[in-house]
């Protein structure tokens, strides 16, 4: 039996109303080059709020002050079966250092999100950024 995989988005906003969105690097198996909100795997024993602040550190390193998870989940199929998103709005302090899971980054407002979502993950990106259509 394939369980699900669960994963965790974070959605960070700076004082300019503006959210992080990352570009995945080429090398990776899922969505490779697509922007997305930065997150990652929750492991085993885990909890969605330490998830997010293991990966914001890995990947961006960030130090986490506040978690909150929100209602906002995208679940989707892939190549190692079904994943269940889960964002949760962070506050965040430190600059952006990226490793090698991204390739840039940008702060993006939620009106121009368009320019970088797929069409796909477009409405629940901006429901977890609290944007009103």
């Amino acid at each position: 039996m394939q369980y699900a995989r669960l994963l965790v988005a974070a959605v960070i906003i700076d004082e300019s109303g503006r959210v992080l969105l990352c570009k995945r690097s080429m090398n990776k198996k899922i969505a490779p080059g697509a922007w997305h909100m930065p997150g990652g795997g929750i492991d085993e024993g885990e909890s969605m709020e330490g998830a997010a602040v293991r990966e914001l550190r890995e990947e961006l390193g960030f130090i986490v002050s506040s978690v909150v998870v929100t209602d906002v989940t995208y679940v989707f199929d892939a190549d190692d079966g079904q994943h269940h998103l889960t964002f949760v709005r962070v506050i965040v302090s430190g600059d952006v250092v990226l490793n090698d899971e991204n390739e840039s980054f940008e702060w993006v407002l939620p009106e121009n999100f368009q320019n970088y979502l797929e069409p796909h993950v477009l409405d629940v990106n901006l429901r977890a950024a609290n944007f009103k259509i």
